[in-house]
């Protein structure tokens, strides 16, 4: 017989097992009684695991925490009116009465998509015998859970699923159903295997979806029944099946997931019938996915600063990376990194990564948006890296200022400075400028200019540090140069003099100039001619300090007036 199937998806069964909806033990006569005070919504929601039936430790191995199915159905109001008694009984085969048999009513809605909504649990007695009082009038579908597992759970009409319409009905009179036999159930289980490797996979998600069988229109309408996770040998069994229509769906973190016969869907998946069978394996070998983990992207989100992106990496596999500004592939940006250009700016970039392997399904992942992009410039400091012991130079007359140069930012970003002292932060010395110190000598001076806007994020850029801080003296000449007339056939000297401290190791250059004009430079700090060449013009000396590892400093002397002969 060929059949249509579509999802019916009310999970009634599978809600019950998620929820542990039971009645709780009742003996003697009064089993067949409900309770008086039946739970709320809310307590049946957060009933204790240990009053579960009998099927959801079995059919999870004892681990109640790995079920994972729909909520349950909110209970119904205590108060609706008018109300009836159902009773019924439920038997094993030859007759037997069947007792410790949980008994879940369903009472029927006008709601196309949640059919049926949950009423309350009773437990049969020693006799087999249920009975529900004060039950809401109109339809209702019964689920059986017996506790003994060598029993299965069925509905009222003996279907693996709720009935598409209620075959019970509750009137203002008491109601009595006959008989409900219960039968054993199918052993249903399978093992679930890496289709590469062949090892068990564990922790897969098995889930079991049901039928009652064709309808007049010959379509098989399934819904999921329970879910079950994989031992560590990648078994799982589910306990208490009737025989029916089932389909298998399997599912795991770090692989395609797969219907029975690796069918790749609902629509396609085979369906299996139970019918004259003893018992069904279902088993799967799962095609893992190359694993990803999850893909980020480190680095700051800044112009000119470098991204990474990072994700899982495993052997023999190769990866492909796409860049993308505001969900749009930046051209030629295909590399593992990416610098972001002033054309990224105010854009939020993120990276796509294609893991590909043979053997394997090719995964596909995204990063995570993180802030826009921040337009920076790498800092400058700008003045002289130089003191003298008193702070009183010629040029400066104080230690001299450093200005930071920030650069451009991002428009409305709020820009906070930091100075550095060899690497360490120079405390309370966060303005754009810095007056050096003699705590300074013979260090290195550095900036950091840290950027940040909402949306943004936060970006800090560091300036290339300073030569060492020189120290520097002063050079001075003779104000009022002259040469006596009765030696003007001799060498009058005319030297350029230093004084205070300078870096030990400096090296001088000294130079010499006559109305501007350079007549001399080298290692001698006296002019190598005689005054008398230059009768009437103005001199001026200059002094090149250098040392290795600092700056190269000039030192200009004040011009002296014209040389004259002296009287």
């Amino acid at each position: 017989m060929t059949v249509d199937r579509r999802v019916r998806f009310r999970a009634l069964l599978a809600a019950v097992l998620a929820a542990g909806l039971t009645a709780g033990t009742v003996q003697g006569a009064t089993a067949a009684t409900a309770p008086t005070e039946q739970p709320s919504a809310a307590e049946v929601a957060a009933a204790p695991r240990a009053q579960w039936p009998a099927i959801t430790a079995q059919a999870l191995g004892g681990d109640v925490s790995t079920l994972s199915a729909p909520d349950a159905p909110a209970a119904r109001s205590a108060e609706a009116e008018p109300t009836g008694v159902l009773h019924g009984s439920t038997i094993l085969e030859g007759g037997v009465a069947a007792a410790n048999v949980d008994v879940y009513a369903f009472h029927a809605t006008d709601d196309p998509e949640s059919p049926y909504e949950y009423v309350t649990t009773v437990v049969t007695d020693e006799q087999g015998q249920y009975r529900f009082e004060a039950l809401p009038t109109g339809g209702y579908d019964l689920l059986f859970v017996p506790r003994d597992p060598a029993y299965a759970w069925q509905w009222s009409d003996g279907g693996a699923t709720a009935a598409p319409f209620p075959p019970v009905g509750v009137s203002e009179r008491e109601t009595g159903l006959g008989p409900i036999q219960l039968s054993t159930p199918f052993p249903f289980g399978g093992n679930v295997k890496n289709e590469l490797t062949g090892t068990a996979v564990a922790g897969a998600e098995v889930t079991l979806w049901a039928s009652r069988g064709p309808d007049s229109d010959e379509v098989l309408w399934f819904e999921p029944v329970d879910t079950l996770t994989t031992d560590a040998a990648g078994r799982y069994d589910f306990a208490q099946v009737p025989h029916g229509y089932y389909l298998v769906q399997f599912a795991s973190a770090g692989y395609k997931g797969e219907w029975f016969q690796n069918k790749p869907d609902f629509a396609t998946s085979n369906i299996v019938r139970t019918f004259g069978r003893t018992s069904y394996t279902a088993s799967a070998a799962l095609t893992p996915r190359v694993s990803l983990g999850t893909v980020a992207v480190s680095g700051s989100s800044a112009v000119g600063s470098k991204l990474t992106a990072t994700h899982t990496v495993i052997s023999g596999a190769a990866y492909r990376y796409t860049w993308l500004a505001d969900g749009v592939a930046i051209p030629g940006a295909t590399a593992k990194t990416f610098v972001p250009t002033a054309a990224q700016e105010h854009k939020l970039v993120t990276v796509r990564v294609k893991g590909m392997k043979t053997g394997m399904i090719s995964t596909t992942a995204t990063s995570a948006p993180r802030g826009k992009v921040l337009m920076t410039s790498m800092p400058k400091i700008t003045g002289k890296t130089a003191i003298d012991a008193r702070g009183t130079s010629q040029f400066w007359w104080k230690y001299p200022t450093l200005t930071a140069w920030k650069g451009t930012w991002t428009s409305g970003a709020t820009i906070r400075y930091q100075w550095y002292r060899d690497g360490k932060a120079i405390e309370s010395e966060t303005a754009p400028t810095y007056t050096l110190s003699a705590g300074d000598r013979d260090k290195r001076i550095s900036v950091k200019v840290t950027g940040s806007k909402d949306g943004y994020g936060t970006f800090a850029r560091t300036s290339a540090a300073t030569p060492r801080i020189a120290l520097i003296g002063m050079a001075f000449v003779e104000e009022n140069p002259s040469v006596p007339r009765g030696l003007q056939s001799q060498l009058i000297r005319f030297g350029i003099y230093t004084s205070g401290a300078f870096t030990a190791g400096s090296q001088f250059t000294y130079y010499f100039y006559a109305d501007g004009v350079l007549v001399q430079s080298g290692p001698s700090d006296f002019l190598q001619r005689s005054l008398t060449d230059f009768i009437g013009k103005r001199l001026q000396g200059k002094v090149v300090v250098s040392n290795p590892g600092y700056a190269t400093h000039t030192l200009y002397t004040a011009t002296t007036n014209p040389v004259v002969w002296a009287p």
